[in-house]
């Protein structure tokens, strides 16, 4: 049996306990999958200036919500709720080498900072969260696949 085969098979035995499980890509990089909402998660980092984007695909790319929180002293709402970074513009597009579709948030860099940055997605009504480190000088996209 293969390691990625068996990270697969402990996936599938804690897709049985509800937590989330890390299984490497065909091509060697990591994703977090969430049984909770049958979701992908990954992230790619590059060189730049501090950015951040989202892309969800899959089937049900349009039913997914993802929220990102920055770090630091957090904005609220009159009720006390912690309020996620406002998405600054959203694109369907396609990605280049599949032709799969998307949908791709960005975020305005103006009120980006480095830091611990914690990104939800709400697939029906199930969430998931997880956190990513951030430093200056960083571009981020957050990869959501659910379907």
């Amino acid at each position: 049996m293969t390691t990625r085969a068996l990270l697969i098979a402990l996936c599938l035995l804690a897709a049985l306990l509800l937590v989330g499980c890390v299984v490497p890509a065909e091509d060697g990089a990591t994703a977090r999958t969430a049984p909770q909402t049958g979701c992908r998660f990954d992230s790619t980092t590059q060189r730049g200036s501090l950015d951040i984007d989202v892309a969800i695909s899959g089937s049900h790319r349009t039913e997914v919500w993802v929220d990102v929180y920055a770090p630091g002293p957090v904005k609220m709402d009159y009720y006390g709720k912690v309020l996620p970074l406002p998405v600054q513009s959203q694109f369907n597009k396609r990605f280049t080498n599949t032709d799969e579709p998307y949908v791709h948030q960005t975020y305005s860099s103006y009120e980006l900072k480095s830091g611990s940055y914690r990104v939800t997605a709400r697939y029906g009504s199930k969430d998931y969260e997880w956190t990513v480190q951030i430093a200056s000088g960083e571009a981020v996209t957050f990869y959501v696949d659910c379907g």
